[in-house]
């Protein structure tokens, strides 16, 4: 039967703070690789969450021990170290990696939500990677700019050849291209499985370790804030894993072992901006050595953390403000300037989403977002919104003094 309208509900939101996926760690992987014998085409995408679902579609180790590649090899790193990493796969043909840049930008294109890029199988080596790395920046990064789409990252296979000296590495951190990183860490297990992966570079091991971290962690931290369940326990995430054999000794893809390169040699290579891998006095395991952009140490962006911050704040506060575009902005009618009101709601907008989801997950320090009243704003003049991010220190080093004494 009917009744009298009386008392009523309405079920609130947004109370309990929670906040959507941000898909943080969405990769696009490109692999130069012949197809034949897979179901795969050069130049189509394949999404995967497992590698069973590669290895679906007729990337296997048999595969890696035909063709004398390590595609089974990457993506297996990749799941290893990050159980629940989402990859979208892109196989291209063998040849330089500019030769692809097209069917990459495509690729980024038709998955809006990737964050990062992964290139591994190309040509190219460390003899031209100083004009590579621009180029790059440029083809990858820049191009789809004005789709709205930021990288965090290009990471490259700083693949090495014979007659390479370490002391004559070209300088990366003299580059201009601040979204790419070069890594020339090796798995030595994986290098002496053939010739043909003797110069090889851990691209798979790297993805690996940033989809397992937060868009703040650094790629060479000792532990990390999210171990997946299998990993829960300890103190330390490094590469190694005796059980699976994998980083059992490391190196660099010139073929040299970490026990045949002494500490100034790669002292020299971290500051030339070359990600490795390494081990520290009484840590047991391989870690990556930090994660350096191609771009000067006095950069705010010389790690792909900060990228990596800049470019989710950055998103965050255009899907927030995004819905108020083409809508009324009221005024102060004795000023002709925006009123005070209107102002503190915006700022409040995106203030409010950057504190949920960076904030509130320990991601930065503090921010603050300011819109100066005094605008005046047209279809040629657009509203000026002024963000500043405080991200978080990282350790690097710890540098202490023990002393004696006969009291305290």
């Amino acid at each position: 039967m009917g009744q009298l309208k009386g008392f009523t509900f309405k079920k609130a939101e947004g109370g309990l703070g929670r906040t959507a996926s941000t898909k943080d760690n969405l990769f696009l992987i490109v692999a130069a690789m012949a197809v034949a014998g897979t179901q795969l085409t050069h130049g189509e995408t394949k999404s995967f969450i497992q590698l069973k679902d590669a290895e679906a579609v007729g990337i296997t180790e048999s595969l890696d021990a035909n063709q004398k590649a390590l595609t089974h090899y990457h993506l297996s790193e990749v799941f290893r170290l990050a159980p629940e990493s989402h990859i979208i796969f892109l196989p291209v043909a063998v040849g330089k990696i500019q030769d692809s840049t097209a069917q990459i930008v495509k690729a980024i294109r038709a998955n809006k939500q990737v964050k990062g890029v992964g290139l591994f199988g190309f040509t190219n080596d460390l003899s031209t990677i100083a004009s590579d790395v621009e180029e790059l920046q440029t083809q990858i990064v820049e191009a789809v700019k004005p789709d709205g789409i930021l990288i965090d990252f290009v990471l490259i296979e700083g693949k090495g050849k014979e007659g390479l000296e370490v002391n004559n590495f070209a300088d990366l951190k003299e580059k201009n291209a601040p979204q790419v990183s070069v890594i020339i860490a090796q798995d030595k297990g994986i290098a002496t499985i053939d010739e043909a992966y003797k110069y090889h570079a851990s691209v798979g091991s790297a993805l690996g370790m940033l989809s397992v971290r937060n868009v703040s962690e650094n790629l060479g931290s000792v532990d990390i804030e999210n171990k997946p369940e299998n990993a829960k326990g300890g103190n330390t995430y490094p590469l190694t894993d005796e059980g699976k054999k994998r980083y059992i000794s490391g190196g660099i893809s010139t073929g040299q072992s970490a026990e045949e390169l002494s500490n100034e040699q790669l002292k020299l290579l971290n500051d030339k901006g070359y990600i490795l891998a390494g081990q520290y006095a009484d840590m047991a395991g391989f870690f990556l050595s930090n994660s350096p952009t191609c771009v000067s140490k006095a950069s705010d962006y010389t790690y792909i953390e900060n990228n990596r911050v800049w470019n989710k704040a950055a998103r965050l506060v255009r899907q927030t403000l995004s819905p108020r575009i083409k809508s009324k902005l009221p005024k102060n009618p004795q000023t002709g300037y925006l009123k005070d009101s209107i102002v503190t709601s915006l700022q409040e907008l995106a203030g409010k989403a950057i504190e949920r989801q960076m904030v509130v997950t320990g991601e930065i320090s503090g921010y603050a977002v300011s819109i100066d009243a005094k605008q005046t704003v047209t279809e040629q003049t657009p509203l000026k919104v002024k963000i500043r991010l405080v991200p978080d220190d990282i350790l690097h080093a710890i540098e202490g003094e023990i002393g004696l004494t006969s009291n305290l």
